[in-house]
C-alpha cells in the first residue's frame, strides 16, 4: 500500500500549480502518489496537470466539472490509495523535510491524526511582505479528552481549523463515510475536522511549520463568502451541527469547545455587517433571524461566555437597539476603510508598512 496520498484540488491556479506539486516531489520520502482533481479549471491549469503527470507516475490526474473545492476533496478520497491522506491547496507548498518528520512520528506507531505548523505568507503583486509562523503550542501526544478541555488554546492557534496541516487516516475516513461537506463556503475545513475527531482517541502534535499557506492581501475572497447572509447562516447551520454533535460526545469537557463555537457564529454575524451597507430597517429584518437560529439557541442554552464585543452585539439586537447598532459599525467602516487608505498610500509610495 502506497503511505501518503496527497490530494490537491486544481481549479484556476496554473500559476502556482507546478511549484506545490514539485514542491511534493522534492521529498525524501517517495512513498506516495499526488493526486491532482482539476475541478473544472479554464486557464490552462488541467492541460499543466496533464502535463505534469505525464512527467511523473506516482501523479495522477481526475477531471469534474466545477463543483468547489469540498467536492474535488471528496473525489480525491474515493480516489486515493495511501494509509494516510494529505489534502493541500494547489497554491500553497510544503518543506521538503515535511514526510521525513512524519515518518518518524508514524513509525513509532500509527497515528489517527497528525498536526503540524503553518508559515502563513502574504503577497502583494507576487511580493512576499511578511510571513508569520503560526505553529502549535502543544508538542506531542495529547487524547481528544485533554483538547476538549483547552480547545479555545487549539483552537486560535490554528491547531484545528485548517485541513492542510494535518495527516489523517484514510482507513478512519472511509469506515466512518467522512466527507467534506458541499456548498459550505467558509470553514468547511474545520467542519470536516470536528467530524473526523469524532471517531478518534488522539492526536499528535508537531510544533514546527512545514507548510508556507499563501495569501494574497489584495484578494476580497473572505469578504465575498461572508457577504451572502442567507449563505451564511445556512454554512454555519452545517457548522453548529458537527459542533453540537462533538460537544455531546465529550459533554464533561466541553466547555471552552461550546464557548469557541458559539462566538464563531457571532463574529461571522460581525464580518457580514462590516462588509455590507445595511440599513437600519434591514438589520431589523436580517439580524434577528439569523440570530434565531435553533442551533445557536441550544449553544446559548449551555451558559457559556461571549465575548464582549459579541455580548454587546447579541444583546443590542435582542433588544431592538438597531439605530445604536448601525452607528457602531458605521463608525468601524471608517475607521477600517481610512487605515486601508493610508496602506495603500504607504504601499505606493515604498514607505515602511503601516501597522
Amino acid at each position: 500500500m502506497i503511505k501518503y496520498s496527497i490530494i490537491i484540488p486544481v481549479y484556476q491556479c496554473e500559476k502556482y500549480l507546478e511549484s506545490c506539486v514539485h514542491s511534493v516531489l522534492n521529498q525524501l520520502n517517495t512513498d506516495f502518489e499526488i493526486l491532482l482533481i482539476d475541478d473544472g479549471s479554464s486557464d490552462g491549469s488541467a492541460e499543466l496537470a496533464d502535463e505534469l503527470a505525464s512527467q511523473n507516475e506516482r501523479i495522477r490526474v481526475f477531471h469534474q466539472q466545477n463543483s468547489g473545492a469540498a467536492s474535488a476533496r471528496n473525489r480525491g478520497i474515493k480516489e486515493s490509495r495511501g494509509k494516510y491522506l494529505l489534502f493541500f491547496d494547489a497554491d500553497d507548498s510544503i518543506e521538503d523535510k515535511l514526510f521525513k518528520n512524519i515518518d518518524e512520528i508514524i513509525n513509532e506507531k500509527e497515528r489517527e491524526l497528525i498536526v503540524f505548523g503553518v508559515n502563513f505568507d502574504y503577497y502583494r503583486n507576487d511580493c512576499m511582505e511578511r510571513s508569520e509562523v503560526l505553529s502549535c503550542a502543544h508538542k506531542g501526544e495529547y487524547s481528544v479528552e485533554q483538547v476538549m478541555k483547552e480547545f479555545e488554546n487549539f483552537f486560535w492557534d490554528n491547531s484545528l481549523s485548517g485541513t492542510w496541516n494535518k495527516v489523517f487516516s484514510r482507513k478512519i475516513i472511509r469506515e466512518n463515510n467522512l466527507q467534506f461537506q458541499e456548498g459550505m463556503i467558509i470553514y468547511e475545513d474545520l467542519n470536516f475536522v470536528l467530524s473526523y475527531l469524532q471517531h478518534i482517541k488522539e492526536i499528535f502534535f508537531i510544533n514546527q511549520s512545514f507548510y508556507h499557506y499563501r495569501n494574497e492581501l489584495d484578494n476580497n475572497r473572505f469578504s465575498d463568502r461572508v457577504s451572502d447572509l442567507i449563505r451564511l447562516r445556512e454554512n454555519n447551520s452545517h457548522l453548529l451541527f458537527t459542533q453540537l454533535k462533538l460537544g455531546e460526545q465529550y459533554k464533561n469537557e466541553n466547555k471552552q469547545f461550546l464557548k469557541v463555537s458559539e462566538n464563531l457564529y457571532l463574529t461571522f454575524l460581525r464580518q457580514n455587517i462590516m462588509v455590507n451597507h445595511y440599513s437600519v430597517s434591514e438589520m431589523k429584518v436580517l439580524l434577528p433571524e439569523y440570530c434565531s437560529e435553533n442551533q445557536f439557541k441550544q449553544l446559548m442554552q449551555q451558559g457559556n461566555e461571549l465575548t464582549d464585543d459579541n455580548k454587546k452585539i447579541l444583546g443590542q439586537i435582542r433588544q431592538g437597539d438597531f439605530n445604536k447598532l448601525y452607528w457602531v459599525f458605521k463608525k468601524r467602516k471608517i475607521i477600517s476603510g481610512t487605515k486601508k487608505k493610508i496602506k495603500k498610500i504607504i504601499n505606493m509610495t515604498g514607505m515602511k508598512k503601516f501597522r
